[in-house]
């Protein structure tokens, strides 16, 4: 789920005293996991156009990868492809 439908979805439920975690979360979580390369996380993270990647092992979230992560890595291209991506994702909405 992106950051904007977070604020969206729970505006559109209620006053923020009002709205629990399960009217606004992500039902289908894209998930990753530890022995991936970042290039498979990045492609996935791009794919579903997602700024987070949460990496779980065992049915255990272990961590997550993000654009800065990734950046850090030294995979500037494709932290820029993900972003580019994910904007196109957001104007759409």
């Amino acid at each position: 789920m992106k950051d904007r439908d977070i604020v969206v979805k729970g505006l559109a439920k209620g006053s923020a005293g009002e709205v629990k975690a399960s009217d606004v979360m992500t039902e289908k979580v894209i998930t990753g996991y530890p022995e991936m390369e970042v290039e498979e996380a990045a492609r996935l993270m791009q794919e579903h156009q997602i700024k987070r990647l949460l990496i779980v092992e065992s049915d255990t979230v272990k961590g997550v990868v993000t654009l800065g992560d990734i950046g850090y890595q030294g995979i500037d291209e494709a932290a820029a492809g993900i972003v580019r991506e994910v904007s196109k994702g957001q104007s759409n909405n």
